[in-house]
């Protein structure tokens, strides 16, 4: 039986594709009650801007998560957010304010934060070199409107701006991720397993 590469290839990328898969998890904090529903992993892939006010990162060899997490008390309060991660060996901090722009079909909307949490800068050995490793992340409160708009558009991609910690200058760095159709999928399936607001 003779088998052509190229079906072989179509077969495998179909595999892969089946493969990848954005993981959201559900915990019940039995001192609090408090539910929470988090998305993991949901990476951007690199936009490629121009340059504009300082300097802007693609976010090639960089992590760039834009995750989004549900939380409701006890009592029936309710938190939702996305929450930008990200690693990158150039040096980077989340600032505060409107520092998310999601950009949904050619609409800008900007969504702002108290500034980041869990921020923290290492050394990294590659094996092959050793290099500078700055994380951050920050929570920005969204609305069920805001993310259906995500997950059912066409061109949605996103600007997170930031400062170097290591600078004076008033630079104002920014990593800029497209949401692909995984992205689009990960953000329907929470969606669905949220309550209706």
């Amino acid at each position: 039986m003779k088998i052509h590469k190229s079906s072989l290839l179509i077969s495998t990328l179909l595999v892969g594709c089946a493969t990848i898969h954005i993981p959201i998890t559900q915990n019940i904090d039995e001192f609090s009650g408090a539910k929470t529903i988090k998305m993991d992993n949901c990476k951007l892939e690199p936009n490629y801007p121009s340059r504009i006010e300082g300097f802007i990162f693609n976010i090639g060899d960089k992590d760039f998560e834009l995750n989004l997490e549900y939380i409701t008390s006890k009592s029936g309060e309710e938190q939702l957010s996305v929450i930008a991660e990200i690693e990158t060996n150039d040096p980077f901090m989340i600032d505060q304010g409107e520092s998310l722009i999601i950009l949904i079909d050619e609409e800008p909307i900007k969504l702002s934060t108290e500034g980041a949490y869990n921020s923290d800068s290492d050394i990294k050995n590659t094996g092959y070199s050793i290099k500078a490793l700055f994380s951050s992340k920050a929570k920005f409160p969204i609305s069920r409107e805001i993310i259906s708009k995500i997950a059912n558009s066409n061109v949605v991609k996103a600007r997170l701006l930031g400062y170097d910690p290591n600078s004076s200058q008033d630079d104002k760095p920014a990593l800029e991720g497209i949401f692909v159709e995984i992205n689009k999928n990960a953000y329907r399936d929470f969606l669905a397993k949220i309550p209706v607001g």
